[in-house]
């Protein structure tokens, strides 16, 4: 009896090996990066590809912060072990998951997603935004059949774990002139990183010189890859200082406004994803705003 229970348990199990298997063949997890060469101060995004390559409907985890990993180890100079990069959770809109926590991909099912990458290690970064110049291997292991497998062997993949891996590239002599012209602040890398990519404010800079600031620079470097981060951190001094100095006139309030939007604009128009994710909203906020501002009062 104990055999006959010990061999059907076994054929279960290789019943649902195989059935994972054959799944997993059919998925295709696949990131790439927006630009794999990169400049001193400039961002990593990488776009995660996610499909089902049948027609058939698959049951599968969707790749999430406990079933996959991004991994980064510099290549060159020298090469190190491979760090772990920030979690990341998948945006999966049109898919709900089963009770079990599965979800069911439609067949042919393909979505994609955009993340930013920030340097994982103090060997790759000096101000944990943007990292130091070398070569680099960026690499995802997903594991669509175990909740938690790709811990299992980590940092190698799992033998059912599905890998995509690229290289990229950081030099360290472009934007020379621009960089300098940034690091003149007197708050260091760390403030002026953060101040580009997530709107934090110069805390030890007054408010009027930092306007003054942004606009010399745009004046100065109208094409460096750092303008639209200017134009974004520009609108923010403005919404911050000079908005409230004009709320009791309506005809200078229209004008910032429309001054706002113009960076704004500016910022969101470009190519840079996080900037559209960033001040994507206040520029829809301050459209909202002048439309009926202006209709108040009779302006165009």
């Amino acid at each position: 009896m104990k055999i006959m229970v010990s061999i059907c348990l076994l054929i279960t199990n290789l019943f649902v090996v195989g059935k994972m298997g054959a799944q997993e063949s059919l998925l295709k997890v696949q990131i790439e990066p927006l630009s794999d060469t990169l400049g001193a101060f400039e961002l990593l995004y990488v776009n995660l590809k996610f499909e089902n390559k049948s027609n058939k409907t698959i049951s599968c985890f969707i790749p999430y912060s406990t079933n996959t990993v991004m991994q980064i180890r510099r290549v060159e100079p020298e090469i190190s072990d491979w760090k772990l990069c920030n979690e990341f959770g998948y945006n999966a809109e049109i898919i709900y998951p089963e009770s079990n926590g599965w979800y069911l991909l439609p067949p042919n099912y393909k979505d994609e997603n955009w993340y930013r990458i920030y340097p994982c290690s103090p060997d790759f970064s000096t101000d944990r935004v943007s990292f130091l110049p070398g070569r680099y291997e960026c690499r995802l292991i997903y594991s669509p059949s175990d909740q938690y497998g790709v811990w299992i062997t980590y940092p190698e993949p799992c033998k059912e774990c599905i890998t995509s891996s690229f290289n990229f590239i950081v030099r360290d002599s472009d934007n020379n002139k621009a960089i300098e012209r940034l690091t003149s602040i007197k708050e260091g890398r760390l403030s002026i990183a953060h101040m580009l990519y997530n709107g934090n404010r110069l805390q030890q800079i007054p408010c009027e010189d930092q306007i003054l600031f942004f606009e010399s620079f745009i004046l100065e470097f109208p094409d460096s890859y750092f303008t639209p981060y200017i134009h974004g951190a520009l609108a923010n001094s403005l919404i911050r200082c000079e908005k409230k100095k004009v709320l009791e006139d309506p005809v200078e309030m229209s004008k910032m406004i429309k001054r706002i939007l113009f960076h704004l604009g500016k910022a969101c128009e470009s190519n840079h994803l996080w900037l559209r994710k960033l001040h994507g909203y206040e520029l829809r906020q301050h459209e909202k705003e002048l439309f009926f501002h202006n209709g108040k009062y009779g302006f165009r």
